[in-house]
């Protein structure tokens, strides 16, 4: 069993507690899932060694907290078996055996105490209740207190956030002996076994004095034990031998603007939930976990709240501060135009770093152009590098060009676009300025340029174009499959012809023909170009009207399978739906055609071949000339 090792090792934990654990047993600690309620009786979870005694005796308040198992227990079948320096164990008798076992009790004093316990806590849903009738309910938290007189002021209760029943010992101190051994130099283990006399069934915690972690007494020397019995070391001070819950946000020195940091929060105690908060312009990846990272948005100090919320909804918090550095935003000002004539200079700044690295090799801020190129700044800061560049250009008295962005001969309706060049300022015969006008009418186009080295000016001869589309046919409705002979009548520049017919059907031929084959209304679409790429549509509808529907039922098959006659087989066209039901003459259905491609092998729908005799029909059908067909009939199966 893990209580008998007793090589351990001692740390410090957030709060500067020193803990103790097992080495032997540290990874069932970790590794051991402890369920809602113990299997057994119970299980003792907690032992207060050395309670504080600045107001009142030691004895008084030294307390043992456990679990109930899986049946209420009353607290007069509750004992208690002790082992002192020497000697067997003993029944009724403490650890130390110099106070002897006097039994719990239930009564006003203890209902006094109770409420003065209860009046320290400051969370709204911790409770100290004592057991209704002396009976502890199953998988009940039960704080054992060795005696009616416990102090308010030696034992904290006021971050309890669970439910405790609370028992007490039958005793009220006057005496300095405590019921447990506290520290000593040596090695040296006591046991409290708590029993339930009525079953005999027992939980036994075992403590080595030279591991607790105080040496003058009165200090909150503590205990814990997980149910498999491994014990956990510590002193929490003055405070009942419950768990408090406690929030710790970790520490971060410096990051970055836009990069995540990385923060690690610890908590302990029943806590129900976890929350990060940020007064500050940035995001957190996750809210509501021990690790998480947080972006911080702009530069600055940031203060981060990392809070453990209790089962009351109130929150515990731990916070940090942090400076979050610029990330470097390299940007590069001219002290005039950039575009300058051939002989003269401009100074480039740089900002956005604390050093600069320029594609000249130069490191001082700001650098003298003479050249045209492309002028490259690499700033640096202790979150990084970032690059900017400016173009300088060296001119002379300007060359003005224009380009147009397509063919110079257009459509009517189109537009193309005008680009000037040689210099950075343009003003167009239309009063336009800027470098691009979009033009759709034919005429002459002028553009004027300027800079600070001179004018000039440059033209382009804009024309216009257009074709028309248009036909006829020799016909436009008729019953399918109705043949149209189209007659192109487009203008003479057309130079292609695209045909669609709304049928699927397509030519390029001047003036062709198509046949329609079902009816409907189909729209015909002519398509013409000319050299120059315009295009003009023209579009007729022509109509396709619907032939009658027919349906035609035989009566009479022999399904024999000697290949003739052995469907029946109702035979129809221009039908859009159709349904037929067989009936035997019990009025029963054997089979249903739901199509009018169907026939009938004389079987039922199951494949059961059909005795000879007379059947009814019952057909149901639609023509797409909207005729409707309600047959009824007989049909002689025969083999």
């Amino acid at each position: 069993m893990c209580s008998s090792k007793f090589i351990s090792m001692k740390f410090f934990n957030s709060f500067g507690i020193k803990i103790y654990f097992s080495l032997f047993c540290i990874l069932m600690i970790i590794n051991s899932a402890v369920a809602q309620i113990p299997a057994k009786c119970f299980e003792i979870e907690s032992i207060l060694v050395d309670a504080c005694n600045a107001t009142s005796l030691e004895p008084n308040n030294e307390m043992v907290r456990f679990r109930v198992g899986p049946n209420p227990i009353s607290i007069a079948n509750i004992g208690i078996y002790g082992q002192g320096a020497t000697g067997p164990y003993v029944l009724d008798a403490w650890p130390t055996t110099t106070i002897p076992w006097l039994g719990l009790i239930q009564n006003a004093t203890t209902a006094s105490a109770t409420a003065a316990l209860q009046a320290t806590v400051v969370a709204s849903c911790g409770r100290l209740l004592e057991p209704p009738g002396g009976i502890i309910p199953q998988g009940a938290n039960v704080l054992m207190i060795a005696s009616t007189n416990p102090s308010t002021v030696d034992n904290s209760f006021s971050t309890l956030t669970d439910t405790l029943y609370v028992v007490y010992h039958n005793a009220n101190y006057t005496v300095t002996t405590g019921h447990f051994k506290n520290w000593a130099s040596a090695s040296s283990t006591r046991s409290f076994i708590l029993a339930n006399t009525a079953t005999g069934c027992t939980d036994t915690a075992t403590y080595d004095v030279s591991l607790l972690t105080g040496i003058s007494g009165g200090n909150g020397d503590r205990v814990d034990f997980s149910w498999p019995g491994v014990q956990l070391y510590l002193n929490n001070g003055c405070n009942a031998p419950f768990v408090p819950i406690t929030a710790d946000a970790g520490s971060v020195i410096s990051g970055c603007v836009g990069s995540p940091i990385n923060l690690a929060g610890t908590a302990t105690g029943n806590f129900i939930g976890l929350v990060w908060q940020s007064a500050g312009s940035g995001t957190f990846s996750a809210s509501n976990s021990l690790t998480t990272t947080y972006t911080p948005a702009s530069p600055g100090t940031y203060t981060i709240s990392f809070g453990a919320i209790t089962p009351c909804h109130d929150t515990v918090f731990s916070v940090l501060t942090f400076t979050a550095l610029s990330i470097p935003s390299a940007s590069i000002t001219a002290s005039g135009s950039t575009t300058i004539c051939a002989g003269d200079s401009v100074i480039l700044a740089a900002s956005g770093g604390d050093s600069y690295l320029w594609s000249n090799g130069a490191i001082t801020p700001s650098i003298t152009a003479f050249t045209s190129g492309t002028y490259i700044l690499s700033a640096t800061n202790g979150c990084g590098t970032d690059t900017s560049s400016i173009i300088v250009t060296t001119i002379n008295p300007p060359a003005a060009t224009i380009s147009a962005s397509g063919p110079t001969t257009i459509c009517v309706g189109d537009n193309v676009t005008l680009n000037a060049t040689g210099s950075s300022s343009y003003i167009w015969s239309t009063g336009a300025t800027g470098n691009s006008i979009n033009v759709s009418n034919a005429g002459t186009y002028f553009v004027v340029v300027t800079n600070s080295c001179g004018t000039d000016t440059a033209s382009l001869q804009i024309m216009t174009d257009s074709v028309n589309a248009f036909f006829t046919g020799d016909t436009f409705s008729g019953n399918g499959p109705l043949t149209v002979n189209f007659v192109n009548a487009s203008s003479s520049n057309a130079i292609t012809y695209s045909w669609t017919f709304g049928d699927g059907n397509t030519s390029n031929s001047f003036s062709p023909a198509n046949t329609f084959q079902t009816p409907g209304v189909y729209n015909v679409t002519l398509t013409v170009t000319n050299s120059n790429g315009c295009s003009d549509t023209y579009s007729i509808q022509v109509t396709v009207l619907e032939n009658p529907s027919v349906l035609i039922i035989p009566n009479v098959f022999s399904p024999n399978n000697d290949g003739n006659n052995d469907l029946f087989f109702v035979k129809g066209a221009g039908l859009k739906d159709f349904d037929c039901a067989i009936y035997d003459r019990w009025g029963l259905k054997v089979n249903e055609l739901t199509s009018i491609s169907m026939g009938w092998d004389g079987r039922t729908e199951a494949g059961k071949v059909c005795s000879d005799g007379t059947y009814y029909y019952v057909i149901k059908a639609t023509g797409f000339d909207n005729k409707v067909y309600n047959k009824t009939g007989f049909v002689l199966l025969t083999r």
